[in-house]
């Protein structure tokens, strides 16, 4: 509890999605303890975000992981499938706290007691980070993802191309008057496209359309649509939406801002 107290980060590995697993790859550890462990984690950092976003001040000696919770999974060492993995993933976001997964494809070591254990493909990591991605970012739930007969991420095809070719009765969609979360599902557009496209619609946008975070980087926002229509151009409309989105960002751990501002706005974005 007092190490949670003290970083702006908690990663906690699991290692496997339940005990039986777990005790094949590490026999020394419990599952059920390692759970408990991430949920005492979890409710400082839950307790800690809501009592900045209610105004508390961020205490930089003591952040008590509002940057959230990672988590670790070995993919490939035991008979776990990728649904298997990602319906534990999901399950966990669902609580709140956790910022995302990493995967780590298993490799076998010479004299030890798994060398003979076959080592999975690379691609299946990323598959499973791509996967994540949706959950996470995309508004993808976990019953969405399309799996192979084995309950798998297929390999030829990344998740939400897979879910696409799944579902063409979704197909095609107007970007024109998409709203954003459909347009977040298309192959080839992410959030921060998703955003813009919105963001440039309409004739006379007024105020602050969509703050994210950057798809690069989990710890910068982005600020798109914040335009101020020509009737209320100068009166410190686009000013005060910048200090907005900025206090908005922070609440969120951001420690950059990018902004993404109309012509009119130009001297706002400056000052920002």
């Amino acid at each position: 509890d007092r190490l949670t107290r003290l970083a702006s980060r908690v990663s906690v590995n699991l290692e496997a999605p339940c005990g039986a697993s777990l005790t094949q790859i590490a026999p020394d550890k419990t599952f059920g303890v390692t759970l408990a462990a991430l949920e005492r984690a979890r409710a400082q950092v839950v307790a800690n975000r809501a009592e900045e976003a209610a105004g508390r001040p961020r205490d930089r000696l003591h952040p008590g992981g509002t940057a959230g919770i990672t988590m670790q999974f070995v993919v490939g060492a035991t008979a776990d499938t990728d649904a298997t993995i990602l319906d534990r993933v999901a399950g966990l976001y669902a609580g709140g706290g956790m910022h995302h997964s990493q995967f780590s494809a298993f490799r076998p070591i010479r004299d030890t007691p798994m060398e003979a254990v076959r080592a999975a493909p690379a691609l299946r990591e990323h598959r499973l980070y791509q996967a994540d991605h949706l959950l996470r970012g995309y508004g993808f739930s976990a019953d969405e993802v399309v799996y192979d007969e084995r309950g798998n991420l297929p390999l030829s095809a990344d998740p939400k191309l897979a879910w696409a070719l799944a579902h063409p009765e979704r197909f095609p969609v107007e970007v024109r008057t998409a709203p954003m979360e459909e347009l977040r599902r298309v192959p080839g557009i992410g959030p921060g496209t998703a955003r813009r496209i919105v963001a440039e619609r309409g004739d006379d946008p007024v105020g602050l359309v969509c703050l994210g975070l950057h798809d690069e980087d989990p710890e910068t926002g982005e600020v798109f649509g914040l335009w101020t229509a020509t009737p209320v151009s100068g009166k410190r409309e686009a000013r005060s939406l910048v200090a907005i989105a900025a206090r908005k960002a922070g609440e969120d751990g951001c420690k950059l801002l990018y902004f993404w501002a109309g012509s009119d706005n130009a001297s706002a974005v400056g000052f920002a």
